[in-house]
Parts: C-alpha cells; structure tokens; sequence
C-alpha cells in the first residue's frame, strides 16, 4: 500500500519505512521488534496513528490511537521531519 511510515523504536529513533506497513510485513522476523512500537502511517489524505500488536491467540493486528498517545519526543522528530502529528 502506499504512503509512508514513521515508527518510533524503543531506542527513540524514528524509522521511516517508504511504505505503509500491513499485518502481513510482520510475517517477517525481523519486524517483529517493533511489535507496539507507536507509529504514524501517512498515505495521500490520511494519517493513522496507532501500533501492531499480538494477540492471545499470537495473530497480529493494528490498533488505531490518537495523535495524544505520541511520546512528546517522537513528535518533536515528527515536526521535524514535516510529519503533521
């Protein structure tokens, strides 16, 4: 899907993936680090804020959040980088 996606690592970078990440990106071991890891996806008219996260039954899923969940640091790199947060 197009668009773009920040992520926000637990050691407080922003990851910019050229792509809006889906369920099934994390079908990939390496993406699981950043299960619940706060996110902006932006594609041409629309921001979604919100993380991938597991489960019970281990099947993983986006949940929508506000732009209020955002750790203030991760905004302030969002203004930065010209990300409407």
């Amino acid at each position: 899907m197009k668009g773009q996606t920040y992520l926000w690592t637990p050691q407080e970078v922003v990851k910019v993936f050229d792509q809006a990440l889906q369920v099934e990106d994390f079908n990939n071991s390496n993406m699981l680090k950043y299960l619940y890891c706060p996110l902006v996806w932006v594609a041409r008219y629309a921001v979604n804020y919100g993380h991938f996260a597991q489960s019970e039954r281990f099947v993983i899923f986006f949940k929508h959040t506000s732009s209020q969940g955002l750790p203030p640091e991760f905004k302030a790199r969002l203004l930065l980088l010209g990300v409407p947060t």
